[in-house]
């Protein structure tokens, strides 16, 4: 079935952008809201710049960290030339929004990208003398084909891929939450510096608090912490509330992710550490693949279709109080205990 096109036509060239403006973050509304973000290539030349400055002075409260910026042409010339395309787009917006420098893909991109694959395929690791010779490739292969042929440690992973589905929401939909139902002119940028710090401050105490606490039960209770932080949210809807939440999840992640990590490593056999703890962080990239889709459909739905945009967040917690009890059954009936760790909780 053919689709259907509007033509509008506008009286003046400052109709048009502002026009294209609106369209614009209409179309970024509705890709947020369905999918957590909005991907857009940006054409070069002078006629769109009169766009971008608009889209600076008019929209700049914007949740622009939820905004990906591609380039669709660029002409060959370094970025700080007056015929660069990245020049034009940065003078004209970028220098005038709060959208994160790692949210902006440049061309050069795909030169870093080549120069990859040559070191990849040409680079080898020159040999000294009396050392002893690293895995060749076709045992990192036998190794990667035994981690992922190994059902328990992979339904490990699986389960724990929950906790980053909720860990993610921290950055994919709270900002938009932030924005749109707190309040518009909070700076979300510097109100996600919280959860750094915390880690940064508190990551010692923690451990050295927790040390004593087997491994795998430091991992469920991190869980836990998460999942029950964003309770926080929910009963105090405000930017303080927010700031409390993410205190508590950062106290969450510091007290399962160094434990994780340790766990994972006593589980690999000798020699295959290496793949194994590669695997580890299996769970961090497809919860980010998941937690994008999830939290914008929950945010669309409970936010814009049910106009109750608390109750996204009782959906959140519970996914990760699934998590938890997954992961407590998990270690009780499924995986026996590793005999290091075992051994630990035996002396502690």
């Amino acid at each position: 079935m053919p689709s259907t096109r509007n033509i509008e036509v506008l009286a003046t060239a400052a109709d048009l952008f502002h026009a294209a403006a609106d369209e614009f973050v209409r179309a970024a509304r509705t890709a947020i809201g369905a999918q957590g973000r909005f991907t857009v290539a940006l054409s070069g030349g002078s006629t769109p710049k009169a766009l971008y400055s608009l889209l600076a002075s008019n929209y700049g409260d914007f949740v622009w960290n939820r905004v990906f910026l591609f380039f669709g042409d660029e002409r060959h010339v370094p970025p700080t030339d007056p015929d660069s395309n990245y020049r034009m787009v940065q003078e004209s917006l970028l220098a005038k929004i709060a959208i994160p420098a790692e949210n902006v893909f440049r061309v050069a991109a795909l030169s870093v990208f080549l120069m990859f694959l040559a070191v990849l395929l040409f680079f080898r690791e020159p040999r000294r003398t009396e050392e002893v010779q690293t895995t060749s490739l076709s045992q990192s292969a036998r190794n990667f084909w035994t981690v992922i042929t190994n059902p328990r440690f992979m339904l490990f992973l699986l389960i724990f891929t929950g906790y980053w589905i909720v860990y993610w929401q921290e950055f994919i939909t709270l900002p938009l939450y932030v924005h749109d139902y707190i309040n518009p002119h909070t700076d979300t940028e510097l109100l996600l510096v919280t959860g750094p710090l915390v880690v940064i401050a508190l990551t010692l105490a923690i451990n050295i608090f927790t040390q004593k606490i087997r491994a795998f039960s430091a991992i469920i209770i991190g869980t836990l912490m998460t999942a029950l932080a964003w309770i926080i949210l929910i009963l105090r809807p405000t930017v303080t509330g927010v700031v409390l939440t993410l205190v508590a999840v950062a106290l969450g992640e510091i007290t399962q992710s160094p434990r994780y990590y340790e766990y994972i490593s006593r589980l690999a056999p000798s020699g295959q550490q290496g793949t194994y703890m590669g695997f580890a962080f299996l769970p961090l990239g497809i919860g980010s693949l998941i937690g994008g889709k999830f939290g914008g459909f929950l945010i669309h739905y409970f936010g814009e279709v049910k106009h109750q945009p608390g109750m996204m967040w009782w959906v959140i917690t519970g996914v990760g109080v699934l998590t938890a009890i997954l992961l407590w059954i998990y270690d009780k009936f499924v995986l026996p205990k590793p005999a290091g760790e075992a051994t630990h909780a035996a002396t502690g």
